[in-house]
């Protein structure tokens, strides 16, 4: 696919999402380099976001019955997508967005629940399958979009969910 992918180890709570070397944002996207990386000690796979892979860039709801609902209606509409189950059952949707963007976060009100939605670009990487607990949903090439941001208000919109743009714009403007 192109993606740059890096080794993974446990991070503080078990899970296998932390990257073994720290170095790992400036990993270019070279097979003779990322083959001597130390997946020997790897207890996972990372990707690296952004332009390394191409802008690929992902959702990462993390909500299980948002998550569900957000494939649920991907695959009920037919839309190619890239989608993966997390290891808490949660979600990511992949996007390849025109431009690398900056990663940002949304708090979201769903059904009488807050939770986060992270906007993952430019300078993350997640964890992706076959690192155990991940499972991929669907294989399909991730969408081009013109920008992750618009990817998700698009998903918002479609469950009820307000343009958080336009808030965060008009908290901006207020003296």
């Amino acid at each position: 696919r192109g993606w740059v992918t890096i080794p993974l180890t446990l991070d503080h709570e078990g899970r296998p999402k932390k990257p073994l070397d720290l170095r790992w944002p400036e990993t270019p996207h070279n097979a003779e380099i990322i083959n001597s990386l130390s997946w020997g000690a790897a207890k996972g796979i990372g990707v690296v976001l952004g332009a390394a892979s191409g802008n690929l860039a992902a959702l990462d709801v993390d909500d299980v019955e948002f998550g569900a609902a957000v494939a649920e209606a991907i695959k009920h509409k037919g839309l190619p997508a890239y989608l993966v189950r997390t290891i808490r059952q949660r979600l990511h949707v992949y996007a390849q967005e025109e431009h690398p963007s900056a990663s940002t976060t949304r708090e979201v009100r769903w059904r009488g629940r807050s939770f986060k939605v992270e906007l993952k670009a430019r300078g993350t990487q997640v964890a992706a399958p076959p690192t155990p607990g991940y499972t991929l949903l669907m294989d399909n090439p991730p969408p081009l979009v013109p920008s992750l941001a618009a990817a998700w208000e698009s998903i918002a919109r479609s469950f009820g969910i307000p343009d958080q743009s336009k808030v965060t714009a008009a908290k901006a403007n207020f003296p």
